[in-house]
């Protein structure tokens, strides 16, 4: 027979071939812990505000213009991304000699 001591003070007995009593606890009756709606895909993130990890949906990316610092349109070939300052996000255009090293020749 194994105890376990909760944080209570409370202690649990159990039998090794027997129910374990940590699977009757659940995730969200820590203290710092929300869980509400579970869904397929979602991961505990932390929540400054509430001071608690809840759970949240990963989002979906699937293209690269679906992060928000990423703008793709007209795809054409051999063009790359490229920092564009004015709007601070990444954009496809082509590799010219300006993008290279300035254009100064």
């Amino acid at each position: 027979m194994s105890i376990i001591s909760l944080n209570t003070g409370t202690q649990a007995h159990f039998m090794a071939q027997g129910t374990d009593v940590q699977s009757l606890v659940n995730l969200d009756k820590l203290s710092d812990v929300t869980v509400t709606n579970v869904q397929d895909n979602q991961v505990l993130k932390y929540d400054a505000s509430q001071s608690q990890w809840v759970n949240t949906s990963t989002g979906t990316i699937t293209t690269l213009d679906d992060l928000s610092d990423v703008v793709v349109t007209s795809v054409q070939n051999n063009q790359s991304l490229q920092w564009n300052a004015a709007t601070s996000k990444w954009i496809n255009q082509d590799i010219t000699a300006n993008s290279i090293d300035g254009g100064t020749y």
